[in-house]
Parts: structure tokens; sequence; C-alpha cells
């Protein structure tokens, strides 16, 4: 099962025997399945067991040896299939050629579009990643799906590195022309690797998650379960399995033992059920408007209660404090940044740095393209990093109002996604020979940026280095000048 592709016969026999045991205890013995198969091999998030079945274990399998085949590189193994069969070391072949070799090859063979569908790049310096064949730029499909026309051959198995200008940026003239704008928008907001930015590196896309919350006897998850699915083996529910039965309950004579009944309705449920809860908890057992009635208005006393008590601690709870913007210790210099997100995913950032006096040293609107925002705040500190080591300043206090950032910079480890290519690369200038102070801002405090970094999306796609301040900037700034405050209530 691990190195071979199981005929679909032998799939079906297994999970007949899987189902036997279920329901029934043993696989010899033929019981009802009260819940489908395929509810059942559902994820439990998803409301099922969390199962798996026989056919997608085994592709699973075989896709992880597809995986190593491409990853494990180093193995005595890979390297002698790697041989046998032709592949270029470190290339990521597209299809294998499957009309000869042994049964685990023809099986890889079989699931090989699995294994490509799962495949994303982190660009280091960009030499190994095919920019029209692999998966580095959008997270669906390679950019080959999305060409508007044929490539020109010298294009077509070009690296992301071959796309990238002597001067560290996109060359457009390649591939602008042959992909539609929302995709050149979403390259746009990609950091062009570095020959120093290391090697590429491979990840796998696709990660599975979810437990079972309710912790207990496995018996009683089981029967949750089911009263979940509405497949409790109630008289209703063999009814309508065709079975001939009585739907009356047994216990109070209604006409249809259903699940609710069973677990609710019923006298004896019911009886139970008072004896477990308080007297206020007893109206779910009646269906009576007035009782509706009396439930909401129980509940609007109990709000209103709430609300008084919360404002009654809420000075003692909270605490007021005046934000207003303050300049940096001479001679030292201060960086603010912001990053912003519209509805249609364009992305800007802009920065502004200034002395120990609020004097305009420089600034920067950018227009990246189409990404989350946090890669876009992250770009507005790259670039206005970049902007003050170009300036001469070596002595400099950064500012941003995204505390997501500030953890993400000051964290060692760079996580394999979407904003690792950027991150690096605002490491790389903190190395540097100077000396940068982080801080985490509220966002009152930087409204100045905040205003460049939505101006940004108007303008062309690119960085827009200011040299002066752009016209409506200077309302901002006189704030900043007469320290004009702003009262925020904050926890303790």
């Amino acid at each position: 099962m691990q190195t071979t592709r199981l005929p679909s016969t032998l799939h079906n026999q297994i999970d007949q025997c899987r189902r036997r045991f279920i329901w029934s205890g043993n696989d010899e013995m033929k019981k009802m399945s009260m819940v489908k198969w395929d509810n059942v091999c559902k994820p439990k998030t998803w409301g099922g067991l969390g199962l798996k079945r026989i056919d997608a274990m085994n592709n699973a399998l075989l896709i992880k040896i597809g995986w190593s085949l491409i990853t494990s590189s180093d193995s005595l193994w890979v390297k002698v299939l790697r041989s046998k069969y032709g592949i270029e070391d470190p290339a990521v072949p597209q299809s294998l050629n499957t009309k000869s070799g042994s049964f685990m090859w023809k099986a890889i063979g079989i699931i090989w579009d699995k294994v490509l569908h799962g495949i994303r790049w982190n660009l280091g310096d960009g030499r190994k990643v095919k920019f029209w064949w692999d998966c580095w730029a959008l997270k669906d499909k390679p950019l080959i799906f999305y060409a508007q026309q044929p490539l020109p051959e010298e294009l077509v198995n070009s690296t992301v590195s071959d796309c990238v200008n002597g001067d560290g940026s996109w060359n457009w003239g390649l591939f602008a022309n042959l992909l539609p704008n929302n995709v050149i928008l979403r390259i746009a907001a990609i950091k062009p690797p570095l020959n120093s930015g290391g090697k590429d590196e491979i990840r796998w896309a696709h990660s599975k998650t979810g437990l079972f919350k309710w912790q207990g006897p496995q018996r009683i998850k089981m029967f949750l379960w089911l009263a979940v699915q509405n497949k409790l083996k109630t008289k209703a529910e063999l009814a309508r399995r065709h079975i001939p039965i009585n739907s009356n309950c047994d216990i109070c004579g209604h006409h249809l033992e259903d699940t609710l009944h069973v677990l609710r309705d019923c006298s004896m449920a019911t009886r139970i059920w008072r004896s477990l809860l308080s007297n206020e908890n007893t109206v779910i057992f009646s269906n009576s408007t007035s009782c509706c009635r009396s439930l909401i208005h129980d509940v609007s006393i109990r709000v209103a209660e709430i609300q008084r008590v919360y404002l009654a601690i809420k000075p003692a709870g909270v605490a007021r404090i005046e934000i207003s913007w303050s300049p940096p210790a001479p001679p030292a210099f201060k960086l603010k940044t912001d990053g912003s997100c519209k509805s249609s995913e364009l992305a800007g950032a802009g920065g502004l740095i200034r002395d120990a006096r609020g004097r305009w040293c420089g600034g920067f609107c950018m227009n990246i393209g189409m990404c989350s925002i946090t890669v876009a705040e992250l770009w507005g500190l790259y670039q206005g990093l970049l902007l003050a080591w170009r300036n001469g300043i070596r002595n400099l206090g950064a500012e941003v109002d995204s505390l997501c950032v500030t953890q993400l910079v000051s964290n060692k480890r760079v996580a394999p996604n979407d904003s690792g290519p950027i991150l690096l690369a605002i490491k790389e200038i903190l190395t540097r020979d100077w000396n940068v102070s982080r801080h985490h801002v509220y966002r009152e405090a930087n409204y100045s940026a905040d205003f460049l970094a939505n101006l940004a999306t108007s303008l062309p796609l690119g960085l827009h280095v200011q040299d002066l301040p752009p016209v409506g900037l200077n309302y901002w700034l006189l704030h900043d000048m007469y320290r004009v405050s702003y009262t925020r209530s904050v926890l303790p």
C-alpha cells in the first residue's frame, strides 16, 4: 500500500470491513449503517469521525514518496530512481515517463499531478524556481495557466532570477504583456529575489487540522455525533428506512419518536432535564409564545444588568491615555511607516522620516499591487529602512502601528509564507552597521504615515520617493508639531 497503487475493488473490500466493524463490532456480522460512509470519513471539523478512506490513504502514501523524490535528494534510493529514470537534479519534472518501470514508479506517475499541486516555493535567489511552471507567485496554479498568449521560446524555461534586472527590480518587459493585470499586481507585491537571498526552498501547501473538542468516553462521543447527524436509531429513523415498525413512543405514547423527542420532548426526558437544570432554564421545554416573550424579556434585563456592572468597574479596569507624536532625542531620526489594503486587495505603503525638530527628512509612497495587509505593512517598514540607510542616517527609531509586524520582525524564525521574502530583506537591513530601535505605537500617533499609505494606492504601481511633503499631509504634520493628543482607552 505504501509503494503500490491498490485496485479499486480491494479499496472497497477493505472499507466494507471497516464499516461493518464500526456498526457491528466485527467485520463478519452485518448491521444497519446509520450514517453514510462518506460522512463518516469527513474531518471532525466538518461533522465526520475523521476516518480515512483506503483509496485516500493509498494516494497519500504514494504522494509522500513523490514528495521525498523531490526533497530528499541525498537519499540513496532517490538518487537511484532519479538516475534510473533520467530526472535531472535538482529539477522538478512536470510529468513522469511511466511507459516502462517498476510498479512503484508507475504508481508515483499516476499521482504525480497531486504532488505538483501541493508544491509551493519560497524564493531565495530564484535560480531553481521556474518562472512559468513552478507555483511561487499565486497560491493555486503556476503562471503558465494564466498566460494570455503563447510564450516566446526563449522564455519557456526561464527561472525567476532570469526575470530580475541587475538593480534588483522586476524585468516587466519580459512578461508584463503575457499576463492579466490582476496577476501582475500579485507579482508586484513580491520582493524580487537577490543573489544573496540564499537557496530557494520548497514546501508543502496543504495542512490538516481539527480535533473533536468534547473530552469524554468514546461511547458518549459516538452517541453525541449520531445525535448531531440526526441518525440515532429511533423509531422515526427506522421507519424512514422502510422497516415496518410502529413509530409511537413506548414511554409517553407520542405519535413520533424522533431524535428531538427522545432527547428533550418525551415526558421522561423532560423530568430528567428538570431535575438537572435550574428553574430559569426549564423554559426550553415550553413551546408557548408567552414563555418565549418572557425569556426575551429576562435576557434583556440581564444584558442591561451586565452593562451597568461593566460601566461601574470600567474606570478601575481600563486606563485612559493621551497619545501624540513625540520627537526623537537628538541626534537620532524617527521613521514612521504604515500599510493599507483596500477592499479590492489593492495595497499601498507609506512612511516619513523626521529629525528631532520635526523637520521633513524624506518620505515615500508605494503602490504595492495586491497582497495582504501584513505584507503591506512589511513593505512599508522595508522601504522606510532602505530610504533612511540611503540618506546616510545611522541612528534611527522606527515606529509601526502593527503589533503583528513588530512581532514578526523580532521573531528569529521566518515562517514559509507570503511574507517570508520581504521579512528576510528587513532582517538583512537591520544587521547592517547602524543603530535602529523598533517600537510599536498606537494608530493615533501614526496618522501621517497612514495618510501616505492610503495615498499610495492612487499612484502608479511602484515606489514614489517624496522629497517634499505631498499636498494634504501638512494637516497631519501640524498636528504632530503642535503635539495634538488623542485619548485612548487601554487595558492596564
